[in-house]
């Protein structure tokens, strides 16, 4: 190897050198990678789920990123979403509870291909705050079940609307050896993880139960003017109830 050679051969190691350090700097940054969270190029592993706390920051992991495949194992088969008292959006749910099914098939219109009516998101951003562990509030082993509660900001864009919900959200979760796994996760969960079976939505604004009526009359009316066009200059914004958002999909 001549000198000249030499020198071009450690002019590019110390180059490749000076870009591994840059990434490592902000952490595993890959210019060629898809956007993921809030910053193009990061990958924010998911949350482990072996805590109460962990299912549920991995729900809000899982919301963000449209990671339908990542959702529906979060959930046990006799899982329930109870909708506030005074939204309307539940009343057809206060017989025929609001269960698994409904919450998949309500989350999959949500993250990949729309409903009949509404279109698909093409972005959502969920803040789950401080999460507060306490017990059921029952007779249960709270070894296995724990109730989990937070605050939350969720912000959707979908087509030529924009829809916030905030408020409060509880959450039921239970340790894998008792809880009820549906047949179709069992293969992709472990005996360390925690579930959601119980949802309690408090996110209605103003505690009023017109919001949903509202919502639905909004987009109504969005969708028939040909004036309103689903871009960046006219969005239609709506303040709903995160039980309007799941009906409304669904």
């Amino acid at each position: 190897m001549t000198a000249t050679t030499r020198r071009t051969t450690l002019r590019r190691a110390v180059a490749l050198g000076i870009l591994a350090l840059a990434a490592a700097s902000v952490g595993c940054f890959n210019p060629f990678s898809p956007e993921v969270g809030t910053r193009k190029g990061v990958y924010v592993p998911p949350p482990q789920r072996d805590t109460p706390q962990g299912v549920v920051r991995l729900l809000e992991w899982a919301y963000t990123r449209r990671d339908f495949q990542v959702y529906r194992t979060l959930f046990t088969e006799d899982y329930r979403f109870y909708f506030d008292v005074n939204d309307s959006a539940g009343n057809q749910y206060r017989q025929q509870p609001w269960i698994r099914d409904y919450e998949l098939e309500s989350a999959q219109h949500l993250f990949e291909g729309g409903s009949a009516t509404e279109p698909p998101a093409s972005s959502i951003d969920l803040t789950e705050n401080s999460l507060f562990v306490s017990d059921t509030g029952d007779t249960l082993d709270q070894t296995t079940h724990r109730l989990v509660s937070t605050s939350v900001v969720l912000n959707i864009r979908a087509g030529g609307q924009s829809i916030q919900v905030q408020g409060n959200v509880d959450y039921f979760v239970v340790l894998y050896g008792a809880a009820k796994i549906p047949a179709d996760i069992l293969s992709r969960v472990s005996e360390t993880d925690w579930f959601i079976y119980g949802w309690v939505d408090r996110t209605l604004p103003g505690g009023s139960g017109l919001v949903a009526d509202a919502m639905r009359t909004m987009l109504a009316q969005s969708r028939a003017s040909p004036a309103v066009a689903p871009d960046a200059t006219q969005t239609l914004s709506i303040t709903a109830s995160w039980g309007a958002v799941k009906a409304g999909y669904r």
